[in-house]
């Protein structure tokens, strides 16, 4: 394998000719850059990266971190980061933490470690006060959701309280009064929606009845186990809100299982407006949010940060949603 010493002979120059050739550190005579970047092609010399990393303190390397993998959601969001970092030559590594602590908190500490030089995070559990030493450390975070709420950060998100309130108002306005949800207290989101879910039924001078109200997995799995349960209350759910598209899915698989039709005897509606939410018969009423301009928001955001520009003060960003109203309700 050739060394910066062979293209230097091989060009007859010196090594720091080769060097500020290589790292744009000072002029060269474009003579001399041509003899360099030929001896380079001809010996097929490719510079140690890892190594200009160490010495400029940049590795070109950010990070997506998400709970879940598996989830529709998280695609659309990791293109649009990607194809901000793709315009600023960098690489984006992607980890999955499974909403595990232990988890999220390995993969966190080995990008801090890899010199990753910028993290966007979607929390499961770390505090701030965990993610503070990381970012004093060098490495920029970006929060997007509502899990952690420090000046410290960066954020991005949409409303998640009024969203669910409003998709919870269109269920009351098509007539329904005994409206259940579908969610879990974690991840914060889904508190938020919870909220939004029983401000809406306040504000209609509704009841908010415990045992409309089933906790489960953010999955199609759980949503099919969560309305299950439902379906055993007496008397039935005429509506049902869940915490995210998978669940809503789920929930009407459970639904038509039972022999009933949706939305002639049980609507649903979701939130998050994943593909699959228009392609599911009937198709699923949802909130949309705005996922790849999220992920391309929170990459400029970070790449802001990167290259020191303005503004110097954390920003809170709160991105626009909408109602699709679909066949489901």
């Amino acid at each position: 394998m050739a060394t910066i010493k062979d293209v230097a002979a091989h060009a007859d120059v010196s090594v720091a000719t080769v060097s500020h050739v290589i790292n744009n550190t000072r002029y060269v005579t474009p003579e001399l850059r041509q003899r360099v970047l030929a001896a380079m092609r001809e010996l097929d010399y490719e510079p140690n990266l890892v190594a200009r990393g160490l010495r400029s303190n940049r590795t070109n390397l950010i990070a997506l971190v998400i709970p879940d993998i598996t989830n529709p959601y998280f695609p659309e969001l990791a293109r649009g980061v990607q194809d901000v970092a793709n315009q600023n030559d960098y690489v984006m590594i992607l980890g999955n933490t499974d909403r595990d602590i232990t988890q999220e908190r390995r993969i966190l500490h080995i990008l801090s470690r890899q010199r990753v030089e910028g993290i966007i995070l979607n929390p499961g559990g770390v505090t701030a006060e965990e993610l503070l030493p990381i970012q004093a450390g060098g490495v920029h975070i970006v929060i997007f959701g509502h899990q952690i709420d420090h000046p410290a950060f960066d954020s991005v998100m949409i409303d998640d309280r009024q969203a669910a309130r409003d998709i919870v108002t269109h269920l009351i306005s098509r007539g329904h009064r005994r409206i259940a949800h579908l969610g879990s207290s974690r991840p914060n989101s889904g508190r938020l929606r919870y909220e939004g879910y029983v401000q809406a039924l306040r504000e209609h001078g509704l009841p908010v009845d415990p045992a409309l109200v089933t906790e489960g997995p953010w999955t199609q799995r759980g949503g099919y186990n969560a309305m299950k349960t439902l379906l055993q209350r007496h008397p039935l759910p005429t509506a049902v809100f869940a915490a995210n598209d998978l669940m809503a899915i789920g929930a009407m698989q459970s639904v038509q299982e039972a022999g009933l039709r949706i939305p002639d005897d049980v609507a649903v509606a979701g939130f998050d407006n994943i593909d699959q939410a228009a392609c599911v018969s009937p198709s699923l009423t949802t909130v949309h949010q705005p996922k790849y301009d999220m992920g391309k928001k929170l990459a400029e955001i970070l790449f802001c940060r990167l290259k020191k520009e303005e503004p110097r003060e954390p920003q809170r960003i709160i991105l626009p949603y909408t109602i699709e109203i679909r066949g489901s309700t």
